[in-house]
């Protein structure tokens, strides 16, 4: 069985309204894990591109940080590159 991957969003952003924008365009995509924390079931390619344009739309200070781990079924590890984006697809 192929099962879709999914994505885990994880974010840290200081600024209220940022992080309600965050949260209304994430919230149309899956569902909240944790205060800042999505999981995302994607359909596709198409889906997981207007994901990053959305997200990509919410500009971001030097501390702030939106971190997408792209998660496939039997998946076991996340990897984690050094150093991190603002707004990095990670395990991709």
């Amino acid at each position: 069985m192929n099962a879709s991957p999914a994505l885990v969003v994880a974010y840290d952003i200081s600024d209220n309204r940022k992080r309600r924008l965050l949260f209304k365009h994430l919230s149309a995509y899956g569902t909240p894990l944790q205060e800042s924390v999505f999981y995302c079931p994607v359909t596709g390619a198409a889906q997981r591109q207007q994901l990053s344009r959305e997200l990509k739309e919410v500009p971001l200070a030097e501390n702030e940080r939106v971190h997408c781990f792209l998660v496939h079924a039997g998946q076991t590890a996340l990897l984690s590159p050094s150093p991190i984006d603002p707004l990095c697809w990670i395990a991709e």
